[in-house]
């Protein structure tokens, strides 16, 4: 998955049996891509982002397997 924040740029969470790994940039092929600003990251990691009223107002851009980006969002409630 990769994530493209405006002020830090992309990162990408690779996620793989029960791990996961932040790497800067985009050496993988990810599954999904989110853009969105800080301040939405930082409320999409507390669980904190209404995410559907984000995408319908463009806060909040996904590029690829939607399904996996709705899986993201479990995971980060598991972890609050």
């Amino acid at each position: 998955m990769c994530i493209n924040s405006i002020l830090i740029g992309p990162v990408q969470l690779l996620i793989k049996d029960g791990q996961v790994e932040v790497v800067k940039g985009t050496s993988h092929d990810p599954e999904v891509s989110l853009k969105l600003s800080e301040g939405n990251l930082s409320k999409l990691l507390k669980d904190d982002l209404n995410t559907a009223m984000t995408l319908m107002t463009g806060g909040l851009k996904v590029d690829g397997n939607i399904s996996f980006a709705l899986k993201l969002q479990e995971i980060v409630k598991c972890y609050n």
